[in-house]
């Protein structure tokens, strides 16, 4: 890694050192510490390596003090996406090892990476609720800075102002919107579930909500408002019995007074909505590429079904891969990549079609992010399985959306010294936006 300590660099071995500092006494600290780089890809003059180093570290050490207390019957459900991501991270390392495919090598890897630590979140639900505070502390940060890029103001990352793309701190726009969507369905399951007592959190989520959106609608990518979408219509399909003329018009008014907040930003501001107003100017020409190297990749895949061909000489040839994870893995890991990847992807339509479990609002949120990810698959070719930052939320939206939440009589932690904290503390109830998050 070529580390040059920039200030940006050493702030940012500040903050972590800080952070880690103050959790010695409370872990929970910790966990949303560790989450709130999960959205953070780059920071200008930090090296990648810096941050990527934070996220597997602080995994580490969150599975070393935190206990896994999930029930092993509802590990099952995990166990079996599990598998399937090995087997596939593990054919594909196979393939481009033949393959002397640096690409393809990288991906396998992480993609194996990212399951472990996936499982390793999710199998300690103690921690959901901080893990879910930390990343949408991170996720604001992100959406501020995109905001900022779209006004061309000095940022913590400078925009791609030529291509009219905004990421925030993310990878790229395309991973930002969907991130921007699972901060939403957060955002939306604070106020609908903390709707009576109007908590400081509740006003806190309910002024983000424009911000979110607006910032869905300034990065220049258009595939969270496919996830944004496929979560209104399973919303709506699974109240479709309790839906009243009162709930819909609350929905209206409620939808009619953030597109409203939205438009006078754009107006107050001047600032770039590339998303709506490059649809006439060859904006959605990425989707037209997408289709294309698709094709291209089920073209490769039937001239090579049993071994598939470099990822590298893939995208030197068409410039990207395909951005579907079957055709993907097909076209690079032959017709054992393709079965897998069906499979993968049929266990997370399962998930979806099963439903949000017993668990009330809070089942239901996580079941929407499952949704969401599971549409995330339509659009890129990593879908919520490459990287932690993808991974971490589909495992625990999993979880979650099972009906599975953390109680006051789950086993309690073992005693530690670095674990100052009453048993009542320890064993609370996950982050509420009311009494029922």
């Amino acid at each position: 890694m070529d580390f040059n300590l920039t200030w940006q660099t050493g702030m940012t071995i500040a903050v972590v050192a800080l952070g880690v500092v103050a959790s010695i006494p409370d872990r929970r600290r910790l966990a949303a510490l560790w989450a709130f780089f999960l959205p953070i890809d780059f920071v200008t003059a930090v090296p990648v390596g810096l941050l990527d180093a934070i996220r597997y570290a602080g995994a580490a050490a969150l599975g070393l003090l935190w206990p896994a207390t999930l029930p092993d019957e509802r590990r099952r459900r995990l166990h079996r996406l599990g598998l399937m991501l090995i087997l596939l991270g593990g054919v594909r390392l196979i393939a481009a090892t033949a393959h002397h495919d640096p690409n393809g090598t990288q991906f396998a890897l992480v993609l194996l990476a990212a399951t472990a630590v996936a499982y390793l979140m999710a199998i300690r639900p103690a921690i959901h609720s901080h893990l879910i505070g930390g990343f949408m502390a991170g996720m604001t940060l992100s959406v501020v800075t995109a905001l900022m890029q779209a006004m061309h103001w000095p940022a913590l990352r400078a925009g791609n102002n030529e291509g009219h793309r905004y990421p925030g701190l993310s990878t790229y726009t395309m991973l930002f919107t969907w991130q921007v969507v699972l901060g939403l369905i957060v955002l939306g399951y604070l106020v609908t579930a903390g709707a009576k007592r109007r908590s400081p959190q509740w006003w806190l989520a309910a002024a983000l909500i424009p911000l979110y959106l607006l910032a869905l609608l300034t990065n220049g990518a258009q595939g969270g408002l496919l996830g944004l979408g496929s979560a209104a219509l399973a919303l709506a399909w699974g109240r479709r019995r309790d839906l009243t003329a009162s709930k819909l018009g609350i929905t209206l008014v409620a939808t009619g007074a953030a597109l409203a907040a939205i438009a006078l930003v754009v107006l107050a501001t001047n600032i770039n909505v590339p998303t709506v107003s490059g649809f006439r100017e060859g904006n959605y020409r990425n989707e037209t590429a997408r289709l294309e190297v698709a094709s291209n990749g089920w073209n490769e895949f039937l001239d090579h079904p049993l071994t598939g061909m470099s990822r590298s000489a893939f995208i030197s040839e068409y410039r990207i891969a395909p951005h579907f994870l079957p055709i993907d893995s097909a076209a690079t890991a032959g017709v054992v990549g393709l079965v897998l990847s069906v499979g993968i992807l049929g266990l997370l339509a399962a998930e979806v079609v099963r439903g949000p479990g017993d668990g009330g609002a809070w089942a239901q949120a996580g079941h929407l992010g499952v949704v969401v990810m599971a549409a995330n698959t339509l659009t890129d070719a990593y879908g919520p399985f490459v990287g932690i930052a993808r991974s971490t939320p589909l495992w625990i939206a999993l979880v979650i959306a099972s009906g599975y939440r953390h109680r006051e009589d789950d086993p309690p932690a073992p005693d530690s010294t670095l674990l100052i904290e009453s048993d009542a503390v320890s064993r609370a109830e996950p982050l509420e936006g009311s009494s029922d998050r």
